[in-house]
């Protein structure tokens, strides 16, 4: 067990994350503790306790095992929480935690991860971004690529991104609609992107299901592509873009279903050129926050019509 040096009276069950030194653990509340033994060398940092976290900094702990005990410095975070779905993700980040800092991780190193955590769970008391279709949508086309990890690093770090993902000149805006008909809401901004610019359309039927009728949530469809990808920091990246795009609709995604066939098979791609728009030198000076519905249903996939993508890896990865 791993017991807290100062708190003599008090023990906790552990056991160890992979190869690494750190340990996970559970409090006598059921709340689950993470244990990052450090490098010893930390300079003195200040203790944080917020609304789901409490983080201590470099404290001396003892691991006691049958016949031998070894101190060592650890810095010691607890999600302050009962609900599973949470306690999932805090797990889930943790692990990926570990295996990015690798043993004994400097002053630096701990800070910056705990940075990220912080902002993660912060973002799912704020007021809701995006509907958890659009996010699962987003996640659908990821699933479908043949590079998640591409896509993964170029998703939107903010989910009020003009653009869903982007890397270099290049753009792709996803969008899903639970209609009979391919008809989307758009912004004139993202309908008339910068003149060097390329942008796609991506374009899917999304429809809520039964979990057992092919429907899959956004927790299932993360699982999916974490399947896929080998990079620790990719798989965080991802966790923390969905933690800020559910924000307080969290809860509820954990519940939702979409059925997964339906909106893979519905895929399609457009060049946003072939999209019926409005062009921005038709809109009056003085008018702002233009969106208007375009009705995709007679436009061709990019696959019946191929446009020349061989230079960009961000649009090889969809075909």
């Amino acid at each position: 067990m791993l017991r807290q040096k100062q708190t003599s009276g008090e023990g906790f069950e552990v056991m160890d994350l992979g190869d690494t030194c750190h340990k996970m653990g559970v409090s006598k509340e059921g709340y689950p503790i993470m244990f990052i033994q450090t490098d010893g060398r930390m300079a003195a940092m200040p203790n944080q306790r917020l609304e789901m976290l409490t983080v201590q900094y470099d404290a001396p702990c003892t691991l006691i095992n049958d016949e031998s005990r070894e101190t060592h410095q650890f810095s010691v975070i607890t999600l302050l929480s009962e609900d599973d779905g949470l306690q999932r993700v805090f797990v889930d980040i943790m692990i990926m935690m570990a295996e990015k800092m690798g043993p004994a991780p400097s002053k630096t190193d701990i800070a910056r991860e705990v940075e990220s955590l912080i902002s993660i769970f912060a973002a799912m008391r704020c007021p809701p971004k995006k509907k958890i279709q659009g996010l699962w949508a987003e996640l659908l086309v990821i699933d479908q690529s043949n590079n998640p990890e591409l896509l993964i690093g170029a998703w939107h770090s903010e989910p009020s991104s003009k653009y869903d993902f982007t890397l270099g000149r290049d753009k792709l805006e996803v969008k899903s609609t639970s209609s009979e008909q391919r008809k989307h809401s758009i912004s004139l901004d993202q309908l008339n992107p910068t003149p060097h610019a390329r942008l796609l359309i991506a374009s899917a039927m999304v429809r809520e299901s039964g979990h057992g009728d092919d429907g899959l949530t956004i927790d299932e469809m993360r699982d999916r592509i974490g399947l896929r990808v080998e990079s620790a920091e990719a798989k965080a990246r991802m966790m923390e873009i969905i933690a800020k795009s559910l924000s307080s609709d969290y809860a509820k995604a954990r519940h939702v279903c979409f059925d997964y066939v339906e909106a893979a098979d519905s895929l399609r791609f457009y060049d946003y050129q072939k999209i019926p728009r409005v062009d921005k030198k038709d809109v009056r000076r003085g008018v702002s926050s233009v969106k208007f519905i375009s009705d995709l249903t007679d436009v061709a996939d990019i696959r019946e019509e191929p446009i020349q993508m061989d230079d960009s890896p961000l649009f090889k990865c969809l075909i």
